[in-house]
């Protein structure tokens, strides 16, 4: 988890998603205590580096898209 959100947040800052990253440590709270809800259906992120980098990009772009919709 932690080397995704790693990943995550520095995307999220690249793109200047300004709510996120202003609270980096909220985010990374909140998005771990949601993905241990789904970690057993989602085992595959942690091995295989290209289902990560779709799951990382898919996160982020559905986090850009609900900010812009606000």
């Amino acid at each position: 988890m932690y080397r995704t959100f790693n990943i995550i947040a520095y995307i999220l800052k690249d793109r200047k998603e300004e709510l996120l990253t202003k609270y980096k440590t909220m985010h990374c709270i909140v998005y771990g205590l949601g993905t241990i809800c789904i970690i057993p259906f989602i085992w595959q992120i942690a091995i295989f580096d290209s289902v990560r980098k779709k799951w990382v990009l898919a996160y982020c772009d559905a986090v850009i898209k609900g900010q812009n919709e606000r």
